[in-house]
């Protein structure tokens, strides 16, 4: 079957025309309130004269109508369409001075010398021929007989692609825009480039073009086997990955706050306009919804007399790039080798120079991308809530950062912060404030996907995916394409588990130990630039699959490294660039699906419980219930307290403490249990916790169960022991407490002295190195609150006002709470850290009644708000639902449920909330207070 042209593409290394480049910090808000926008560009869009350069997929042959001959420039061209829809009217003017076969030493004798000082702006499309495409496309695709076949050409290309020619040449354009247009680092005039990628032109994975060929000839060979067009992907993969890196070595040497260069790659845009898309299901001429030209269209046949001049012998290396020519001489060569071979019935001569061009929706898709990266347009909008999951190796984990391991996941918070969205991190991981993750040094793909398998971090509720891996797998020596076949599996795997999610892949940052590249590439930045190219394929893949999936393109250079592998501040600063604005872009595009937050989850109900049986055997660690605690006054020694398990308390106790509170009596212990609950990794679901004598902690970690959380059987969970994960810091068992001081969703170890004051250990999550979440890093605080004339025995924790960080809580005789706000770090002190600012308050509430041995707090409709509990002596529980400020931020608005369970005769100091599902709802927790065995009754919810 003989054909000359098919209809449709499909995308190849979707990305979403991001730029990749360091911005310096800016709000990005709502589109009412969008004011604050890149350098140099004004709200209401750019302004200042600009200039069109480049190749022909600049000048844009075909499309249109031909504005100048030699170049083949037209007037539908993308620069052309850019500039009949520039914002500011006439605040601008366009040098349109692209032509086409121009490679960078043209660009350098013939485009340069007419930029001048009034240059604000250029788009730029270069490189394509300086690697020889119009050769490849000719002899691999075209199949015109010359004297180097395919794989010569694709191995030529790449020696090319990778060359130190091609890494100095690059430069020397941009240097010469910059310097011809008076560009200054200070901002007294900013230039800004926007260079594009050249889109991919085929979907590799369809059938039906494999007995297609593109070949005018009546043998039609070569056949557009999926092989082949896979190698032609492949090449123009490449060669973006490397624009990409050109552009971020480039761009550091002009600034350490602001880039001159942007990578803009609208590969997203042609999805469903290449050539063998999987919806063909017969290649037609004409095809509108294509977006190159084919091979083959309208316009008269030459005649014999045009070939007349031409010697086969010689002509070839003639032509050198000129497509025309080189199909000329190729046509030329055929009559010599079949004598029969009608001249005439070819290609019509004015349709080789728009061959694999594109089209006028082709351009406009460009012009419509280069506009967004320029970033006016580059305000929120979409979807408002994103719950998401980083995963990856050390560098997701942020290893050599050193703001307490947040790497480029702090930038990208801030950026979303300031862009009005609401963010929920997802993962077993943290080291770096509330910004959880599942991110482990050292683990290579396949360690990856196991441990996101098994940390239950991939669930429905994610919209959004960041994933970074194959650092380790090529720094150790995988082959790119075994790495890549690895990472696909990881990528359906992610989808199976969080079909709803966006998943954003980002090309790994250069490796080796030079800072400046050698050529040829050391092997390992070669590898890496191989793997990075299968990315884009493999999205590509993805895509076509109807997968949400982005490629990420990466800002790092050679001088953002902190060693041969990671980032330095400045590179996860650039990351964190990178991500946030691949995240805006396909969010503009109503590409991420929205999620519920915490406020819309809220169950509107009182609880409906499920009864789950024994959910924990206790492990034969011993009693829960421990002996009270009394203490009572030392004769002849005011202002001290002497403190034991005696239950006289006029008897000698165990140790001393200073008086704090009324009397010597107020500052007792009562109902000490070892049983604890506590989310120690992050998750939403709480470890089961058992604290001894001297303050050491054995772990239970919750897998999750096997039932979905919703189901009526999603409390039965299972444990993994990671034995001792504290081993005590001289707290006797009653004076130890867990709560997140710090926000980043991971309870913390805490010693209430008996006094009132409180010491933290800042659960500080996995260990760099370590592969189980037994690892725990304990970040020690010192104090962080002096205590306020109440004693310890009266100190409680919860999160009153929904804001990730557990208040401190006094609580009185009757039930009445003083609460102290916990906002967060003191200034100048570690953002992650727990010294904490705290905000005294009215008395939030005044109590119902009941004694503090009975107030509890607890999360009972997922909120996010703990509510007030009064346990009776029965085990049944009355709720005062917390309905937020009630002017003041420590007030509440306690709205009264009633008794909500039962109880069936367990005292009330037996029973514990905890989260056991992550459903963001405790639940109720029976403990036996000999054998420390725990059976739950799962909150569920019924509107």
């Amino acid at each position: 079957m003989h054909h000359c042209q098919l209809t449709y593409l499909l995308l190849l290394g979707f990305s979403t025309a991001t730029s990749t480049h360091l911005l310096p910090k800016r709000n990005f808000l709502d589109a009412t309130n969008a004011t604050s926008r890149r350098w140099n560009i004004d709200y209401d869009g750019p302004r200042g004269n600009w200039v069109g350069m480049g190749d022909s997929f600049s000048a844009g042959p075909g499309a249109g109508n031909q504005i100048d001959g030699p170049c083949k420039r037209n007037d539908k061209g993308y620069p052309a369409i850019l500039q009949d829809d520039w914002p500011n009217g006439d605040a601008h003017t366009l040098k349109f001075i692209s032509c086409s076969g121009a490679k960078i030493p043209d660009t350098m004798e013939k485009q340069l010398p007419q930029i001048d000082s009034s240059l604000k702006y250029a788009t730029l499309s270069i490189s394509g021929n300086d690697i020889g495409f119009s050769k490849i496309l000719q002899s691999c695709i075209a199949g015109i007989p010359l004297t180097r076949n395919c794989d010569t050409l694709l191995a030529e290309a790449r020696t090319k692609l990778y060359s130190q020619e091609l890494y100095d040449g690059y430069p020397e354009v941009v240097d010469g825009v910059l310097s011809r247009s008076g560009w200054q680092a200070d901002g007294a005039n900013r230039v800004m480039i926007y260079q594009t990628a050249y889109p991919a032109f085929f979907d590799a994975l369809t059938p039906q073009c494999n007995s297609i060929s593109f070949n005018p000839l009546i043998d039609g060979s070569p056949l557009l086997t999926s092989a082949l067009r896979e190698k032609m992907n492949s090449i123009q993969a490449e060669l973006n990955t490397m624009i990409a890196f050109w552009i971020a070595n480039v761009n550091v040497k002009y600034s350490d706050t602001f880039s001159p260069i942007i990578y803009v790659d609208q590969d997203e845009d042609y999805t469903q306009h290449r050539f063998c898309n999987k919806d063909t299901t017969e290649p037609v001429f004409n095809n509108p919804n294509c977006w190159f030209f084919p091979i083959r269209g309208a316009g008269n046949p030459p005649t014999v007399s045009d070939y007349d001049a031409v010697d086969p012998g010689t002509c070839e290396a003639a032509a050198g790039d000129d497509f025309r020519a080189l199909w000329i001489c190729g046509m030329v060569r055929q009559k010599q080798i079949d004598p029969d071979f009608d001249l005439t019935q070819t290609v019509p001569f004015e349709w080789i120079a728009k061959i694999f061009h594109p089209t006028i929706p082709g351009h406009t898709a460009v012009a419509k991308a280069v506009k967004s990266a320029m970033a006016f347009e580059l305000y929120r909008s979409g979807v408002q809530n994103l719950k998401i999951l980083a995963a990856g190796d050390s560098i997701t984990f942020g290893y050599r950062s050193s703001d307490g391991n947040g790497g480029y996941r702090r930038t990208l918070d801030n950026l979303l912060t300031e862009s009005v969205y609401n963010i929920e991190w997802y993962g077993t991981q943290n080291a770096g404030g509330r910004l959880r993750h599942e991110g482990y040094s050292g683990y290579k793909i396949q360690e990856l996907e196991q441990r996101l398998l098994q940390s239950g971090s991939l669930t429905n509720d994610l919209n959004l995916v960041l994933l970074m891996v194959g650092t380790n797998d090529i720094n150790e020596g995988a082959a790119p394409a075994t790495a890549a076949a690895y990472l696909s599996q990881m990528i359906q795997t992610i989808h199976s588990r969080a079909p709803d999610a966006m998943i954003h892949i980002g090309n790994l940052i250069p490796m080796g130990a030079s800072k400046t590249p050698i050529f040829p590439l050391e092997s390992k930045q070669r590898a890496v630039m191989e793997y990075n190219s299968y990315i884009r394929e493999l999205v590509n893949q993805g895509r076509t699959d109807g997968l949400r999936i982005a490629v990420v393109h990466s800002s790092v250079d050679q001088y953002s490294r902190a060693d041969d592998l990671h980032p330095n501040d400045r590179g996860y600063e650039k990351m964190g660039h990178d991500w946030f604005e691949a995240i805006q872009r396909v969010n503009q595009k109503g590409l991420i699906k929205d999620a519920p937050f915490a406020a819309d989850q809220a169950c509107a109900t009182n609880p409906v419980w499920y009864p789950q049986g024994e959910i924990a055997n206790g492990a034969g660690l011993g009693k829960d219930l421990q002996a009270n605690v009394n203490c009572g006054d030392i004769p002849d020694t005011p202002g001290k307290c002497s403190c034991g398990t005696g239950i006289d308390t006029s008897e000698p106790g165990d140790y001393e403490v200073t008086l704090t509170g009324g009397s010597c009596t107020d500052m007792s212990y009562e109902n000490i249990q070892a049983v604890h609950f506590a989310d120690l990794d992050g998750d939403g679901r709480a470890e089961y916790l058992w604290v001894d004598a001297k303050g050491a902690v054995r772990a239970f970690y919750n897998q999750g169960s096997a039932s979905p959380p919703q189901s009526q059987d999603g409390s039965k969970v299972s444990w993994w022991d990671a034995g001792t994960i504290a081993t005590g810091v001289g707290a006797r068992r009653q004076e130890v407490h867990f709560a997140d001081i710090n926000g980043d969703g991971r309870h913390d170890y805490i010693w209430v002295h008996p006094e009132g004051s409180i010491e933290v250990w800042i659960n500080q999550g996995q260990v760099a190195g370590g592969k189980t979440p037994a690892n725990v890093g304990w970040w020690p605080q010192g104090i962080v609150a002096t205590g306020t004339g109440s004693p310890g025995s009266r100190i409680k924790f919860a999160d009153l006002n929904g804001d990730g960080k557990a208040d401190y809580l006094i609580i009185d005789d009757i039930g009445g709470v003083d609460v102290y706000l916990n906002l967060g770090p003191k200034a100048n002190t570690d953002p992650n850290g727990g010294q904490v600012e705290w905000w005294p308050q009215k008395k939030t509430a005044t109590g119902v009644g009941g004694n503090r041995l009975q107030t509890n707090f607890g999360d009972m409709n997922g909120d996010g708000r703990d509510d007030y509990l009064w346990l009776q002596d029965s085990g049944a529980v009355r709720l005062w639902q917390n309905g937020g400020s009630a002017g003041n931020p420590g007030e509440r608005i306690w709205i009264e449920r009633g008794e909500i369970m039962t109880g069936d005769g367990t005292p009330g100091y037996q029973i514990l909330f905890a989260d056991l599902n992550g459903d963001g709802r405790v639940e109720y927790l029976k403990v036996d207070p000999n054998t420390s065995a725990v059976s739950a009754y799962q909150n569920a919810c019924h509107s």
